[in-house]
């Protein structure tokens, strides 16, 4: 505001700076100019407030600053500028003040009423400018409030445990603590979740019942027992436990300094496939059916959301949905691979077009064969390559269509300190026919599996060895 219309400051510079003698002319001239130009939007908006009739307003409005100390209270300042400007509110406004201070001083009052009416032009002006700053920033200050109460609405105080709980647990409460009250927690910055399909156990189920014996002892201590006791070594948390879903969690957080989430989540599979395998060989000694697993790894490079069910976690994160689908198993693909002795245990297929796939999820479209196999997703993949160093192998293995098979090796820490080694096969999916899943084609994208058969494993671990004796 003192910008565009406060000429008369302006006026006063120019003449200090002109007093001087120190300025050029030019900057002299430029001062002029900017003189004449406040002047003439300064006279624009005093018109039109003169044609209101609010220059007397103002006026008046800044000339009982002086003496509303002395008559408010008991009235307010609107009143105190009513009895300036308009004399048929007097009488009302004196009885006002009289009914609480009988002997008040009125001359005063009254002095001020001349002296607003035989205010000067000049004075008149320095009040319109003095008021077009002060509206300024009153506007500015009514956003501000309006904006902080916008903002005020938005924060929730809550004191109920549950709620805060949940809060905290999904990283939207803000806690306003003490230095010595910090709790310090370590925050997730990402997660892994593992889901093994266990496949078999309504049958088993049902044939124990039928034996008289009991399932619930039986999946215990041959299963759910032994999964239990390792999680500890890969550093995993129970998601979801039933008969036929198995959903694990693996957590990174801040301040962890070496971060393995997907190559230990890789290693808990294989080990719950060995456990599995272990499993099966007992069903068959006691002529029971046998439990048939698919393991998806998804790797998700984010905070997941909790919900709580009294104390029980409960997880919400795309990476549930993925790994179902990657654990999954189709059953055209199972019918094309029926009887084939492969060497993997996991195939992705593209059944369609690529145009038909462009539109929804790919994922979700895809056929998969999984059996007793271990599926990583892309993203689980690429951090895996971040985990720990990994060495390309391509080798021809005789497979569905004699493709090159790349092999990717390493070793990580589980957190027992051990290590263990990893090896994960990259494949592309191939696009077949989808009345009888004849080849046609090798697409662009592509899988990754992470191997578990023996002989591949024994296979890969000699040449490692090989490798790392001739580079010695």
């Amino acid at each position: 505001m003192t910008t565009l219309f406060d000429y008369l400051n302006s006026h006063e510079e120019y003449k200090k700076l002109k007093k001087t003698k120190k300025e050029s002319k030019e900057v002299l001239r430029q001062k002029k100019n900017l003189i004449k130009s406040q002047k003439e939007l300064f006279d624009f908006v005093y018109d039109k407030l003169h044609q209101l009739g609010l220059i007397q307003v103002i006026s008046a409005s800044y000339e009982i600053l002086s003496i509303a100390p002395k008559y408010c209270p008991p009235i307010n300042p609107r009143q105190l500028k009513h009895f300036i400007l308009n004399p048929k509110e007097r009488k009302k406004i004196l009885d006002q003040l009289k009914r609480f201070f009988p002997e008040i001083n009125q001359i005063p009052l009254f002095e001020k009423v001349k002296q607003v009416e035989s205010l000067n032009k000049q004075l008149k002006k320095k009040y319109v400018i003095r008021f077009l700053k002060d509206f300024a920033r009153f506007y500015r200050d009514m956003k501000n409030y309006q904006t902080m109460i916008n903002l005020m609405d938005n924060i929730n105080l809550h004191e109920n445990e549950n709620v805060l709980k949940m809060s905290r647990a999904n990283r939207t409460l803000y806690e306003i603590v003490l230095p010595d009250e910090e709790k310090g927690e370590e925050q997730i910055i990402s997660h892994v979740v593992l889901k093994a399909d266990v496949r078999g156990s309504t049958k088993i189920t049902l044939l124990m019942k039928e034996r008289k014996l009991n399932p619930a002892s039986h999946f215990s201590i041959n299963f759910f027992t032994p999964i239990t006791e390792i999680l500890s070594i890969y550093g995993a948390t129970k998601i979801f436990v039933e008969g036929d879903a198995l959903i694990l969690a693996l957590y990174e957080k801040t301040g962890s300094q070496n971060w393995y989430s997907v190559a230990r989540a890789s290693g808990l599979a294989q080990h719950i496939l060995r456990i599995i395998k272990n499993y099966n060989g007992e069903s068959i000694k006691n002529d029971l059916p046998i439990l048939e697993l698919g393991i998806g790894i998804c790797y998700q490079d984010s905070h997941p959301t909790f919900l709580f069910d009294g104390d029980h976690q409960i997880i919400i994160s795309p990476a549930l949905n993925l790994s179902d689908r990657l654990s999954s198993c189709s059953k055209k693909a199972r019918e094309f691979l029926a009887g084939k002795h492969l060497p993997f245990n996991v195939y992705v297929f593209q059944s369609g077009s690529d145009e038909e796939f462009e539109n929804g999820d790919i994922d979700e479209r895809l056929d998969r064969f999984n059996v007793n196999g271990i599926e990583l997703n892309e993203e689980g993949f690429v951090k895996l390559s971040k985990e720990i160093s990994l060495r390309c192998f391509e080798l021809t293995i005789p497979s569905l269509w004699n493709e090159k098979t790349l092999i990717y090796a390493g070793r990580f820490p589980t957190l027992t300190g051990s290590y263990q080694n990893l090896f994960v096969r990259e494949a592309r999916i191939a696009r077949v026919n989808p009345a009888n899943y004849h080849f046609i084609e090798w697409t662009a994208k592509r899988y990754f599996e992470v191997c578990i058969n023996p002989k591949i494993i024994e296979f890969m671990e000699k040449k490692m060895n090989t490798d790392s004796d001739k580079m010695r």
